[in-house]
């Protein structure tokens, strides 16, 4: 099991990324210096992913397992 999140925008460069539990409350708040995001510090359950590019903003459901 990988410990590292792949995230992709269509191309566009991603400042950072920011995941929230199913309650609302920031879990991890980290800038983006490759695709690459080391979720170690999440732990197992359903986490939803803020991307935001300068023109975007998508939010995504993510299950760590």
């Amino acid at each position: 099991m990988s410990d590292e999140l792949h995230v992709s925008f269509n191309g566009i460069r991603i400042p950072q990324i920011m995941i929230y539990d199913v309650l609302g409350n920031l879990v991890l708040k980290e800038k983006i210096l490759n695709p690459a995001v080391n979720n170690l510090l999440v732990s197992k359950g359903l986490f939803f992913l803020e991307i935001e590019s300068d023109k975007d903003k998508i939010i995504e459901k993510y299950v760590k397992s």
